[in-house]
């Protein structure tokens, strides 16, 4: 260790020796070594490795794998064996785990800074796995576990799951538990943060909602709304002969609340001993005073009201016949996934920040993959006025509009997910994995 080595890097370096600690020595492939310049999926390499029962069991979708488990099909023990087998192989490889604890059968303590590094996107290192929930996306898209659940405050359960090709689900504060989790901003009441699953398939999102919601956990987490599990408003959106309203989510503006001017963010640097400057190159305005935050509150109430308002106005928009519009569909983000180093090139949030804005539920679908091959994937054409498809195009709205269109190349992004998002009214959790199911036999799946 060279002298002079502050604290926090020395507490790197021990963290980084010890995630594999508690791993079974033949799980760990020393061979295998991380990058996050290498551009080939490395999504095929556990075939390399796995057993073939292993290989099966991690297949699985969790409420496949749950039902196998009730059959007898496969032990609990190598249920735990196969996906630890696994989850070291994505560790080796994207370096997304934070701590195995094999013994107890699940990974925990959910902490990305610089003591871990950067994580990679198992379809391409060189990209990015998103974030904040971005390892948990890592590991699940490398089938490293069969369901996951990551914190969305501003779209990081949507983000990681459209850019590994994931289901997320982004539910309306209060309606799964939140009560004593680890937590940033905790006590802001305005936008919260929530939590919610990342997995394979709408029905494995349905199988954590419904099994978290009918264990009634509003009789230990005040803050969680007793609801029940609706299976009514999931019937009413599969009824024969039902015709979903669906609406697209056109650009507007959108005002970010940073009430506390990154305090809570300096607060937790602080306490880590890192260099808080180097990691944060531009600083907000004065924390806002109680009452310019209760203001905004205000706003946000107003702009949430507004919102229903012209919901509730689609039942007579287009011949709606008195029916509602169900749900939008929009962009998780308006480019597909960042390479490392380029999020803050092309970075913005008003696709998935307004989700949170306005409390509504919301479900990420995983639609294609970008193929360098397909006319309709290719770039706009190099005048900006029309599309690949030769399609008139709007013209750009400002620089980050331009960086984020430039940023476009099918040859690089090849292979990468191409995901979308449902986004249903507040509390319409059933509806939205519903319409999920819907979507995705449209697109060729099971629902």
């Amino acid at each position: 260790m060279p002298p002079n080595t502050p604290p926090w890097q020395e507490r790197a370096r021990a963290k980084q020796a010890q995630i594999l600690a508690d791993v079974p020595p033949a799980f760990i492939h020393t061979e295998l070594t991380f990058s996050e310049t290498d551009t080939q999926s490395m999504l095929e390499v556990p075939r390399t490795l796995l057993s073939p029962l292993e290989q099966e069991i991690t297949s699985l979708k969790a409420e496949d794998l749950v039902a196998a488990l009730v059959r007898g099909q496969y032990t609990a023990v190598q249920v735990l064996d196969a996906f630890t087998h696994r989850a070291a192989i994505a560790h080796r490889l994207l370096n997304c785990c934070l701590q195995f604890c094999y013994r107890a059968a699940r990974a925990r303590a959910e902490e990305l800074d610089s003591i871990i590094g950067r994580t990679s996107n198992p379809y391409n290192r060189s990209f990015s796995c998103g974030g904040s929930s971005g390892g948990e996306g890592a590991l699940l898209a490398f089938r490293g576990g069969p369901m996951g659940v990551g914190t969305d405050l501003g779209g990081s359960i949507r983000s990681p799951s459209a850019y590994q090709g994931l289901w997320g689900l982004r539910p309306s504060t209060g309606r799964f538990p939140y009560h004593r989790m680890r937590n940033s901003c905790e006590g802001q009441g305005t936008i919260p943060s929530v939590v919610g699953p990342m997995t394979h398939s709408p029905a494995s999102l349905e199988l954590f909602a419904k099994t978290v919601v009918d264990s009634q956990p509003w009789l230990a987490d005040p803050k969680c709304l007793p609801i029940p599990w609706r299976d009514a408003e999931a019937q009413e959106i599969a009824r024969e002969g039902r015709k979903l309203r669906i609406g697209i989510m056109h650009w507007d503006k959108l005002r970010i609340f940073s009430a506390d001017a990154n305090g809570d963010i300096e607060r937790t640097i602080a306490l880590s001993q890192e260099p808080g400057l180097e990691m944060i190159g531009k600083t907000n305005r004065a924390p806002l005073t109680i009452l310019e935050s209760w203001d905004l509150a205000v706003e946000r109430t107003n702009f949430q009201a507004a919102v229903l308002q012209q919901w509730a106005a689609t039942a007579s928009a287009a011949g709606g016949e008195g029916a509602v519009m169900d749900a939008y569909i929009a962009p998780v983000n308006p480019s597909i996934c960042p390479k490392h180093g380029d999020y803050s090139r092309v970075r913005y949030l008003a696709y998935v920040s307004t989700v949170n804005l306005l409390d509504l539920s919301a479900c990420t679908v995983p639609w294609t993959f970008v193929d360098k091959q397909r006319p309709a994937h290719q770039a706009d054409d190099p005048s900006g006025e029309r599309d690949a498809a030769g399609n008139p195009i709007p013209a750009p709205t400002c620089d980050l509009d331009r960086r984020i269109r430039a940023n476009y190349d099918p040859v690089v992004y090849d292979g990468l997910p191409v995901t979308v998002q449902v986004v249903a009214r507040k509390l319409e959790e059933e509806k939205v994995i519903a319409i999920a199911k819907v979507l995705e036999r449209l697109r060729g799946g099971q629902g």
